[in-house]
């Protein structure tokens, strides 16, 4: 007998990744020392100091997650966004010269419709707090639609990114397993600075629980 499904999860994160090939280095002196910064003018930027994760509270630029229940006559929606802070070193001394939280006032989930197919809207938008560094990224912004159909036991995202940072998407039922719906370095050799505004990288996924174990594939 399938797993029932309560809930489904969406979540995806907007990153600086530990490395990003002739953008980034490690740093060799100062408090964060050990670290990986994106080495600018003046300054360096710390990244977010991983890869891909599928861990929600994995440090990001942007982080949006909603969840859908289904335990009501309706779908109800709870939704959270975060956006942890951005670290500036001073270049020659290492040492901290500033940090800071981006806003997420423009960030939100969106519900459109609600069957046969829970259609939800997605929009996300914020700028580097630490305007110094802003030769390091500038703003960041997703936005697009989320399909759940909790009778096909199928997620489908039909998004638009920016060319920069990383971008990464997954979803879980029942809050167990979050499953890979998008994973999206930068163009190899792309630099923040020489990054066109807006959205202009479209993503297109899809996951099922065709078994019914309560994990999407």
């Amino acid at each position: 007998m399938p797993t029932p499904i309560e809930s489904v999860t969406f979540w995806i994160n907007a990153f600086l990744p530990w490395s990003l090939s002739g953008a980034t280095t490690v740093l060799q002196i100062g408090s964060s020392r050990g670290h990986s910064a994106i080495i600018g003018p003046r300054q360096s930027c710390l990244t977010d100091q991983r890869g891909f994760s599928t861990v929600m509270t994995a440090k990001s630029r942007m982080h949006s997650a909603i969840t859908v229940n289904f335990g009501d006559t309706m779908p109800v929606l709870t939704q959270q966004h975060r956006c942890d802070y951005t670290t500036e070193c001073d270049r020659e001394t290492g040492e901290v010269t500033a940090r800071a939280k981006a806003s997420t006032a423009n960030m939100r989930f969106r519900l459109v419709s609600s069957e046969p197919i829970v259609t939800i809207q997605m929009s996300g938008l914020t700028s580097n707090p630490c305007t110094s560094s802003s030769w390091a990224f500038g703003d960041i912004e997703y936005k697009g639609t989320i399909f759940i159909d909790p009778t096909a036991r199928g997620i489908a995202v039909d998004l638009m990114t920016g060319t920069f940072p990383a971008f990464e998407g997954y979803a879980a039922i029942n809050d167990g397993i979050g499953s890979t719906l998008f994973r999206m370095m930068p163009p190899a050799g792309i630099k923040a600075m020489h990054v066109v505004p807006g959205t202009t990288r479209l993503i297109r996924a899809q996951l099922e629980d065709r078994d019914g174990d309560g994990v999407f594939e």
